[in-house]
């Protein structure tokens, strides 16, 4: 009983310090000439209890974030245990300002890890839709100096003085014009990624600015990210563990699909070994945690030649679409050429070489924001070389419409062509009701609305044919032999090719097991362990998930946050309600997205009702929002919802 009397003690620990924190300044990030952004930031907390705040702006909400703290002394154990770094979303960083303790509100923290005798603290958030903050802290008694290090995202120092930028060069200059009598003011690259949320400005001064053309490209942190597509990628990975997030689109998934990857220096040995690429179809890619080389993968480089050195993939029989992840997991600076036969890849947030030398020749328009003063900049860059578009003009889709899949099409082409991004992939997928959003064949027909219509819809993870629902639909929605219409868009694949599909053959976990690769599941986690320990083995849920086989929807840590604080400590304090609670989340049997159907009622191992409602790919149960569907286990599937369903 030792374990269970030391998570006991954490869980009166964490109410008693809910109780005692005292209020947090906001962190607000006041928009000022000297404020730092970057994917990197150095400071210290030299103090216990001291802290540092940071707004976390992500640069493609479709993939995950990634962050590292890299800090010394490393031979302190009191580090290990105290200090590191919280992210909080809108609504948990409101909550932690009014006292509330941070590892109740946090939506992540940084864990620590250990590689090749180097201690890290390291943080996934795998769906980064909305606004953040993150918390450097240091509540031990041993100061420290730290880096943290975002993938996806920059930092935001509003102020300017609690961290640095170690990239930032020394002497950094603007050449600029000036238009007519207009105010001409002092601009750089960090003042223009400077955000507009600040007191109102009282004057505004609109001047335009001819940038000179540079042969250096702008930092990745300072541009504004134009999504470039190509057979072809340059990047460099100039940091240990760095990595870059590619999509690729198969062409003709009934040919195979070739990635190719070279790099240099090439008489590094740490490069061969510590530098390559994986590729992720979406299920997988949702399960990837921090370490790609260790995860599970459709494919991954293998040197094939040594003049020059080269690695390389196939993918026999592809998918529509993956994710291809370039990890240099070595200490090595190295650069590298990817290159892809029978598919295209798409960088969405300027990673590459090559898509920052295409951002640095476009024409963009940026707004800087000071206080009192609001500069709308145009820049223009003297090279005459024009944008490449991501589909030609005379390609393009016009919404609402209703296209016909051609040979070479993926959701992803398709999406660019109507809607100029291929990130409304799944939206447009789950809009249709696509049962496999990689596998689209000729002569379907797509639904393209207008861009509102598809909503917020999170990514579906639905990669084979559904079985049939389990669930009994409610008497006013049943379909009749005559109303075909009223049955689910899964029901286009052949009744006898969905059969004979294992939905489960990727899984490699339990519900228990796949819910902790989650760290958005952690509160959870955290609960069910709680109940394990309990003698009456009724409340056992874990045992339960382990044993069955069931649908699980699955609270996210900000959806226990946003319970009020008497209701939480109430289920924490009573084990046999919280178990009913979280039986009232679970329903018999597997029940995928696709077998879902609008007016469908679940009933609950509580004995609870859950009513289903479907809104333009919007799916709602119980009236929380699923925003991550068909998570798939070995015994069920698992759906990740927005706040926890509590019986009036």
């Amino acid at each position: 009983m030792t374990i269970g009397k030391k998570l006991w003690q954490m869980m009166a620990f964490v109410m008693v310090m809910a109780l005692l924190v005292g209020s947090v300044p906001m962190a607000t990030v006041s928009a000022q000439s000297d404020a730092i952004v970057s994917s990197t930031v150095r400071g210290e907390l030299t103090e216990q209890f001291a802290k540092h705040y940071l707004e976390l702006r992500v640069t493609d909400p479709s993939r995950s974030v990634r962050l590292v703290m890299d800090y010394n002394p490393q031979d302190r154990q009191e580090l290990e245990r105290g200090a590191g770094f919280y992210v909080f979303d809108e609504n948990g960083f409101r909550d932690f300002s009014n006292g509330a303790s941070p590892v109740l509100t946090n939506l992540a923290t940084g864990t620590l890890e250990t590689t090749d005798g180097v201690k890290q603290k390291i943080s996934v958030i795998g769906d980064p839709v909305g606004t953040f903050t993150v918390v450097p802290f240091n509540d031990s008694n041993v100061p420290f100096d730290y880096t943290l290090t975002v993938e996806n995202a920059v930092l935001v120092d509003g102020s300017g003085e609690q961290v640095t930028d170690p990239n930032a060069p020394a002497d950094a200059e603007t050449t600029t014009e000036e238009a007519g009598d207009a105010t001409t003011e002092e601009s750089t690259p960090e003042a223009a990624a400077t955000p507009a949320a600040t007191a109102a400005a009282t004057t505004a001064v609109t001047e335009t600015v001819t940038v000179t053309a540079t042969a250096t490209p702008a930092p990745a942190a300072a541009m504004i990210p134009t999504e470039f597509s190509a057979d072809e990628l340059e990047g460099e990975l100039n940091e240990r563990f760095a990595k870059h997030y590619f999509e690729l689109d198969t062409e003709d998934i009934t040919r195979a699909v070739v990635v190719e990857l070279t790099y240099d220096p090439q008489d590094s040995q740490a490069l061969d070994n510590g530098l390559n690429f994986y590729i992720f179809d979406e299920a997988q890619f949702r399960r990837l945690d921090t370490a790609p080389s260790r995860a599970e993968n459709t494919a991954a480089g293998e040197l094939v030649s040594r003049s020059p050195k080269t690695k390389r993939a196939t993918v026999s029989n592809p998918f529509r679409t993956y994710t291809i992840v370039v990890s240099n997991d070595s200490d090595v600076p190295g650069t590298y050429t990817l290159t892809v036969d029978n598919a295209i890849l798409t960088d969405g947030s300027a990673q590459s070489i090559t898509a920052q030398e295409l951002g640095a020749t476009t024409v963009t328009t940026a707004t800087t924001t000071t206080t009192g003063t609001a500069t709308t900049t145009t820049g223009t860059t003297a090279a005459a070389t024009p944008t490449t578009a991501a589909a030609p003009a005379a390609d393009a889709l016009t919404p609402p419409t209703t296209y016909t899949v051609q040979s070479g099409d993926t959701i992803g082409t398709i999406s660019r062509r109507a809607y100029g991004t291929s990130q409304l992939f799944q939206q447009i997928c789950n809009f249709n009701n696509i049962a496999d959003c990689n596998r689209i064949e000729v002569g379907d027909e797509i639904e393209l609305p207008v861009q509102s219509e598809l909503g917020s819809a999170a990514p579906a993870a639905a990669t084979t044919p559904a079985a049939a629902a389990t669930a009994t639909p409610a008497p006013t929605t049943a379909a009749t032999e005559e109303d075909e219409d009223a049955t689910p868009a899964a029901t286009a694949e052949p009744a006898e090719e969905a059969a004979d599909t294992d939905v489960n053959a990727d899984a490699t976990g339990d519900l228990i097991a796949t819910a902790s690769t989650f760290s958005v599941l952690d509160t959870l986690g955290l609960l069910l362990d709680l109940l394990e320990l309990e003698a009456d083995q009724a409340n056992n849920i874990k045992a339960i998930l382990q044993t069955g086989e069931y649908t699980f929807f699955a609270p996210t840590d900000t959806a226990f946050t946003s319970l009020d604080e008497a209701t939480l400590e109430e289920l924490i304090a009573n084990p046999t309600q919280l178990a009913t609670v979280l039986k009232g989340h679970i329903v018999s049997n597997q029940a995928l997205s696709s077998s879902l159907s609008n007016g469908m009622t679940l009933t609950t191992l509580a004995g609870t009702s859950l009513s289903v409602s479907i809104s333009g790919g919007t799916v709602t149960v119980g009236g929380a929002t699923v925003v991550q569907p068909d998570v798939v286990a070995t015994n069920g599937v698992i759906h990740i919802i927005n706040s926890v369903l509590v019986a009036e």
